[in-house]
Order: C-alpha cells, then structure tokens, then sequence
C-alpha cells in the first residue's frame, strides 16, 4: 500500500492500525482455552483409565476368589460328604502352646467301620486347605511343612494366633488360596434365654446346655437374656455390643449346625426318646441285652441307657436348685 493511499483512508477517518491486534488477542485467548479443554479431556482420559484397570483387577480378584470358594466347597463335599467321616483339627498335632497357624487346620478321618470289632488304625484322607497334595495327604503335615512353598495368609495373626496361611494356586489371571475352619469346634453365640422359672426347668437343663457361656469372651456387661444376643449374625457383629477381651474368630462362632448322624453305619440316629420313655425293662430279658459287643465284651444295654434317660426325672431338691461354687444354679 503506497503511502497516498493510506493518508487517504486516515483522511476518511478510517482506522488503520488502532485495533490490528485484536485479532491476535482473540486467536491467543482461544487458544489457551483449547489447551485447558484438552488438558482435562487428557485428565479425564486418564482416570478412566486407572478406573477401568482398577475395576478390570477387582473383577478378576473376584471371580478367583469365586474360583476359590467352589473348589473348597467341593473338597468339603468330597471328603466329609459321606456319613462315616470324622473331622478333626491340626491342633491335635502340635505341642501345647504352639501358636502355628495349623493349629485350625481340619484334616478328614475315616469312622471305625460298623463290621469291625476290633479298633482300627486311623485312615487319614486329608487337610481342607489348599496346597500341596503330597503335604496335604499326611496326617502329621501340621507339625512338619506349610501347605506349599508359596503361600498366602487368609486369616490375619493375632495376640494367641499366627496367621492362617494357605497353598497359592496360580491361574492365568492371578492366584487364589481356600482354608476351611472347623465351626463345630467352635462355642456357639448367641440367643437369649431366659432364667429357669422353677426347679424342673433348671433340671432340663442340665442334660443339654442351652447356651455357650457367653461371659467368658464377653465379660458380664451383657445378660444371658439380653435381646441383644438375638442379633448376633456374625461374629464381626458380636464388636458391637460389647468388645471381648481377645480375639474369638477361632475361639467363638454364630452359625455352628450340625446333624445327627450315624458316623459307623451311615444315616441318621435313631430317636430312643420314645422307647426310653416307656417302663423301664425287665432284667434278664431280651430288652436288655447288650446293643453290641466288641470282641468278648458286652456293650452297653437298653437298660442302662433308660437309667441314663430318666435319672433327672428322679432328682428332688428340697426348696431349690443346688448352687455351683461359683454361685451360679443348676
């Protein structure tokens, strides 16, 4: 542009180069802003991505500890399906006092046979966790070697117990690892009951406890009728009515079932409450005979056991129950 010209626009009253940076401006401007779009669309990117890898190894840490869940429970099927099975805790191994986490192991045992007179060696199947099978199989496997050179606690160590550790099972997306805890070995919590009203309740009693001595993990603070031993679902639960002194998880459960099963024939008991029920047998009769005899020695006999039945029917106080040292009644 020649220099006439330009005299000419700034005669008309055109402006020439007053606002030529504006345009600048508003190009930088935007441009920052797209950076700072871009940077949190960068950010955003990101954290999905660690969302989605976080997401990607809980999912997998669950699916093997699914994994893990169905073979222990088929191993527990396995091995204490059958009726004559017996089990048993790794504890039985050890030296009193040993804090060893295979002190709650539970090894699997075959019943004495019901067509066996004399006492047989124990057969031993295996322990309920995983490992090994070579250490698994060998009934004085507590006291000798861990389930497997790699393992990996399941249940955390504490003031009377080392951790529970189990045999690591490797699998193309991880690891996994099963124990299975004896609950019957267990005190049961949980229940309120009531105070025997009267002298026959209180005998009742004493031929089946009907609660665990509660007090013992949990102080006196809680009643043995309190409502609040109704609402103990877990053992995690029992934390919130009153904080036992020690650890329970190996000591203490709230879900110990059972059944009343014949563990050398099979099947279930057979109920004698009616029979016991009846007038007590005659001696010398075939009702008293003995129910079975091993070797040359007579078992025990239908009358025995209806004396054994009925002798708390027969016991009389005179005003009330009888006390414990400890203060407590019958």
């Amino acid at each position: 542009m020649n220099r006439k010209f330009t005299h000419h626009l700034e005669a008309a009253g055109i402006p020439v180069c007053g606002e030529r940076g504006f345009t600048l401006v508003i190009t930088i401007s935007l441009m920052v802003l797209l950076t700072l779009i871009a940077v949190g669309m960068l950010s955003l990117s990101s954290i999905s991505l660690r969302s989605g890898a976080n997401s990607s190894a809980q999912q997998k840490a669950q699916e093997n500890a699914r994994l893990a869940l169905m073979l222990a429970l088929g191993e527990l099927q396995r091995g204490m399906g059958p009726d004559q099975r017996i089990s048993a805790s790794g504890g039985q191994q050890l030296a009193t006092g040993d804090k060893s986490g295979a002190n709650h192991w539970t090894g699997i045992y075959d019943s004495w046979p019901v067509s066996m007179d004399k006492r047989p060696s124990p057969t031993f199947r295996r322990w309920l966790i995983s490992g090994d099978d070579a250490v698994l199989v060998d009934p004085e496997a507590p006291k000798k070697s861990p389930p497997a050179a790699k393992k990996v606690a399941l249940v955390a160590a504490d003031d009377d117990h080392n951790a529970v550790e189990a045999g690591l099972i490797n699998v193309p997306t991880g690891g996994l690892a099963w124990w299975i805890g004896d609950e019957s070995m267990k005190a049961k919590l949980g229940g309120a009951v009531k105070p025997a009203a009267d002298v026959i309740a209180a005998s009742a009693r004493l031929q089946s406890a009907p609660r665990a001595a509660h007090e013992v993990f949990l102080g006196d603070d809680i009643a043995a009728d309190d409502p609040l031993m109704d609402r103990l679902f877990t053992v995690k639960s029992v934390d919130l009515i009153s904080k036992p002194a020690k650890p329970i998880f190996h000591d203490a459960t709230t879900t110990s079932l059972g059944l009343l099963t014949n563990v050398r024939g099979g099947g279930f008991r057979v109920d004698l409450n009616f029979l016991l029920e009846t007038p007590r047998p005659n001696p010398n009769t075939p009702e008293v005979a003995p129910l079975y005899t091993v070797g040359s020695t007579p078992g025990i006999n239908l009358g025995e056991l209806w004396v054994d039945h009925n002798v708390w029917a027969e016991i009389e106080y005179p005003t009330s129950p009888p006390k414990h040292a400890d203060g407590g009644t019958l």
